[in-house]
């Protein structure tokens, strides 16, 4: 029996197990199961929790995939009602346990393996509660050393499914023991706490390219694997540490002859010849050099860079040149690459004569296994020969390219809509055929994914040896994207049959964000609003999460951009609630930085960004503005207290916080600031969201009745603001300087003084208002500092209560308008970065002109704080003249008409739910019901 008095009673006979004889390892999975024989009563109910993630089967059927993210300290378990799956007589229960065990954005670094289960029916006849009758099965089937699918996501699944079913089918069931309490960290097993997805089937739009490949190359893989690394990336300040490999292979030629030769990145010389890497190619992580080759021996020597803890190195010729590569100069030898240790410098070492090469002493021998190299670098390499390519066709009409006779057939899909899901394929091809799947935001130019064009550290494709016949593969992990790519390989041409493939939707408010709507005849503006809460919409699971595609991380910045949005979506703040609770618990409690958080949470990622720390604390206040639910307050409030007596704040002498050189990569702020910025003696930018978190905190004791400690930060908020003036306002130019004797372009700490309302606003505005009409053109050229699309979102406000909509309409016109014409479903990351066509093309923190849109356009805000259902019609527009919008609540909708007659006045017809008060401001007037 589970003695904590913070697990959830249903689990009062239930004890956590993993199984026997086998403990904590990367990328492990193990299957637990439990058989249940049931008559007439088919009610059966369990509750599960898993660390890290779960697939749960009842008789093979998919049921669900969790749990949610979580801090260990504070885990949430399901609980699903398994009838729907079930048949009188026997049942198979199987729960497919996946435990990272490594990096990720989405698991903590004190996690350990663990299952546990409750439930059963509701007589007690049947109880599934662990251990009882559960068994576990360990899989071979994944690869432990899978490529992290990004430097935020765990492993891609690199899986043969013919070793998994042979796993699930062979009954060999291993004993399960109960786990010491020293495993098991989770002291908190609560309920789920938001909303379950319903896995709604998303099918493509299109199929945008089918057809053979073109590859007819010899290719030579490496995987290589630093063993050390991950406790290199996340020390303190070394979390860009890059590792090396040195290698010698000799390449034997049948003549004299010139070969281009495709390469990953690298430094090579051959035959003691330096060569240059060309980097002028179409294709990912791709480059070629020239290799002018004699007859007989060449010697190869070169190095190529690590970042991630498990890397892959590619090179290869076209097959017609002939060449034999090994790591002797003899035909004996087998293996064709000799590797160094790891290095910590980028250098080649020089080779003499064939005759007298030897292998150096540490060095091993690799031999080639295109199976254990990452998916995505094989994948980025990929064309189709242009000849035999079907392209644009409906994915009703699909079935016209189901079948491709090749060796390796490529089809291409096209969602039109960022998706965020679990894929579901069905294929049929020979026994050994290998299917990769690869998902990005970007197409590329020939067709495809466009693989490493956005970041070179993400390996966005999965792999799975196929067990030979039709079969349907359902992935154990989400993934995002817009453009997926579909890529099966033969050992010799056969019939290769893409029979469907359709996603899973893991997106939690799907649906409540489709009843949303809002016109104004402008079509950038309801762009940017529609998209605006589309990209909110696709990265929302069970908590907030950064780019469904390439992150999946729950960030604090982008959750308060966010929990802006999200009121335009639902009443239901169950989400953000679990969000910015996390972020709580996710809290340092002790060390160097004690009482700071984390930037994203859950992660091995524990390095502190200083705006992000104080911006929870803001968010914490805003949540409770938006619902006026103070329980989230309360039991945070421990937390907020710990935050401002943490020791590892960098004050100086003058009440105001230094950022220096080493928490230069700590501090993001905004990806149009300069690097420069990002350090320096009472730091402006830091030093506003210090102010302001100071503010939200007086607020929140006050609401707690804490009024002695309420005078206290207030007295703070007065030293601080009374220090911003004093050290860094400059009379002389009517703005703030960036940090003492800095004489950079403060435009971002500007920013903030006017979100945060210190200092003359309108000299602020007058300093700003240049930069801010120039601010597109000089983004799109990276001359830095510029706002990009999250620091926006604190302009736009700021300057709608100063009167100046002309000036945010023109940004949004400007700025947003440019991202309509790309063409995407949701909102980029960065408007600079996607004139250049990288960056991830689905990131919510881009949303401040939706928020605008709602609060200004369409004109509903609060009243008051803490009162979500009272609210003000009162547009501050000045360029449109009429809206419509549908804003749904818990209890009905709000609909909205509103005109501008020839006079000014705003005639508005409004509908609400009998629950919502709404106001109506000077000049604003009721003509009459909906």
């Amino acid at each position: 029996m589970i003695s904590d008095i913070q697990i959830d009673p249903l689990f009062s006979s239930s004890k956590f197990i993993w199984a026997a004889d086998h403990g904590a390892a990367r990328n492990q999975y193990v299957s637990f199961f439990r058989e249940v024989t049931l008559g007439e009563d088919l009610e059966l109910t369990i509750h599960l929790f898993a660390d890290t993630r779960y697939r749960l089967f009842v008789n093979e059927q998919f049921v669900g995939y969790g749990p949610g993210k979580f801090v260990t300290q504070f885990a949430e378990f399901d609980t699903f009602g398994l009838a729907p799956q079930l048949s009188r007589g026997a049942n198979l229960i199987r729960v497919e346990v996946n435990f990272y065990g490594t990096a990720s954005f989405q698991s903590m670094p004190d996690g350990q393996p663990g299952f546990i289960a409750a439930g059963g029916l509701a007589d007690g006849s049947i109880s599934l509660a662990t251990p009882g009758d559960w068994r576990a099965r360990v899989h071979a089937a994944w690869s432990a050393e899978a490529v992290a699918f990004s430097f935020a996501q765990n492993p891609a699944e690199i899986c043969d499914t013919h070793v998994l079913l042979d796993e699930i089918d062979s009954g060999a069931d291993r004993e399960v023991r109960v786990l010491e309490p020293y495993e098991t960290p989770w002291d908190t097993l609560r309920a789920r706490s938001v909303p379950y997805p319903t896995y709604q089937a998303v099918e493509p739009a299109e199929l945008a390219s089918a057809g053979p490949s073109a590859f007819d190359r010899d290719v030579y893989a490496v995987a290589s694997h630093h063993i050390d690394f991950l406790k290199i990336k996340y020390a303190r300040g070394k979390n860009k540490r890059i590792m090396y490999r040195q290698f010698v292979s000799w390449i034997y030629s049948p003549e004299d002859q010139v070969v281009v030769v495709d390469s990953h990145w690298s430094k090579m010389a051959l035959n003691g010849q330096i060569l240059e890497l060309d980097l002028a190619t179409p294709l990912g992580n791709h480059g070629t050099y020239t290799f002018d080759l004699k007859q007989g021996w060449n010697g190869l020597s070169g190095a190529f860079g690590i970042v991630i803890e498990y890397d892959t190195f590619l090179l290869g010729w076209q097959k017609s040149a002939g060449l034999t590569m090994k790591a002797l100069p003899n035909f004996e030898e087998t293996a064709p690459w000799a590797w160094s240790p790891l290095m910590y410098e980028l250098s080649i070492i020089p080779l003499p004569e064939a005759e007298k090469y030897e292998i150096p002493l540490g060095w091993v021998r690799e031999d080639q296994d295109l199976y254990a190299t990452a998916p995505a670098r094989l994948m980025a390499w990929e064309r189709m020969e242009d000849s035999k390519v079907i392209r644009d066709l409906p994915y009703h009409r699909f079935q016209e390219a189901t079948t491709i006779r090749a060796k390796t057939g490529i089809w291409n899909f096209d969602f039109k809509e960022q998706f965020y899901a679990i894929p579901e394929i069905e294929v049929e091809a020979p026994a050994g055929s290998i299917l990769e799947i690869g998902y990005d935001d970007w197409p590329h130019p020939d067709g495809g994914v466009h693989l490493y064009n956005s970041n070179p550290m993400v390996h966005s494709v999965d792999r799975f040896v196929l067990r030979g016949g039709r079969q349907t593969i359902t992935l154990g992990n989400p993934r995002g994207g817009i453009w997926v790519e579909v890529v099966i390989r033969a050992a010799g041409t056969a019939d290769l049959s893409l029979h469907s493939i359709r996603m899973l939707s893991r997106q939690v408010l799907l649906n409540e964000a489709r009843v949303a709507q809002f016109s104004s005849g402008d079509a950038d503006f309801d762009w940017a609003w529609d998209k605006s809460l589309h990209t909110l919409e696709a990265g929302t699971d069970d908590a907030y999460s950064d780019c469904p595609w390439r992150e999946r991380g729950t960030y604090v910045g982008d959750s308060l951009v966010n929990l802006h949005l999200h009121e335009q979506v639902s009443a239901d703040f169950s989400l953000a609630r679990r969000t910015f609770q996390m972020f709580g618990e996710g809290q340092h409690v002790d060390g160097e930085m004690k009482g700071k958080l984390p930037s994203v949470i859950p992660a091995w990622l524990r390095d502190d960004h200083e705006d992000y720390t104080l911006i929870w604390v803001i968010g914490l206040r805003d949540y409770w503005m938006y619902t006026g639910d103070l329980s989230l307050v309360e039991e945070m409030w421990d937390r907020v207290l710990r935050l401002w007596e943490s020791p590892a704040w960098l004050m100086n002498s003058k009440g105001l916080l230094d950022l220096s050189a080493e928490r230069l990569s700590r501090c993001s702020i905004d990806w149009g600031k300069d690097g420069k910025q990002k350090q320096g003696k009472s730091h402006l930018t830091v030093n506003m969201f210090r102010l302001e978190a100071l503010k939200a905190t007086v607020q929140m004791a006050e609401l707690l009745e804490k009024h002695d400690l309420a005078r206290f930060f207030s007295d703070q908020v007065k030293a601080t603001s009374e220090a911003l003036l004093r050290v860094l306002w400059n009379e002389e130019l009517g703005r703030f300087n960036q940090a003492e004797d800095d004489a950079s372009l403060p435009i971002h700490g500007n920013v903030l003084a006017l979100a945060f309302g210190l200092g003359p606003s309108g000299r602020i505005l007058g300093f700003l208002e240049p930069y801010l009409r120039s601010n597109f053109e000089r983004g799109i050229r990276d001359e830095k500092p510029y706002l990009e699309l999250y620091f926006q979102s604190y302009l736009y406000p700021a300057l709608a209560k100063m009167g100046r909509g002309d000036l945010v309409e023109l940004m949004i016109r400007q700025h947003y308008g440019f991202l309509r014409s790309l063409g995407k479903p949701t909102l980029n990351e960065c408007f600079g970065r996607a004139y250049r066509g990288v960056g991830s093309c689905s990131h919510s923190w881009s949303g401040a002109a939706g928020i605008y849109i709602h609060r200004f356009i369409i004109g509903l805000r609060l009243v008051e704080a803490g009162r979500p259902n009272h609210l003000i019609l009162d547009p501050k527009t000045t360029t449109i003249d009429s809206i419509s919008a549908v804003l749904p609540r818990q209890d009905g909708q709000i609909r909205i008409q509103w005109t501008r007659t020839a006079e000014g006045i705003i005639e508005a017809k409004v509908e609400k739910p009998s629950s919502v008060t709404i106001e109506f401001a000077d000049g604003v007037v009721l003509a009459r019901p909906c």
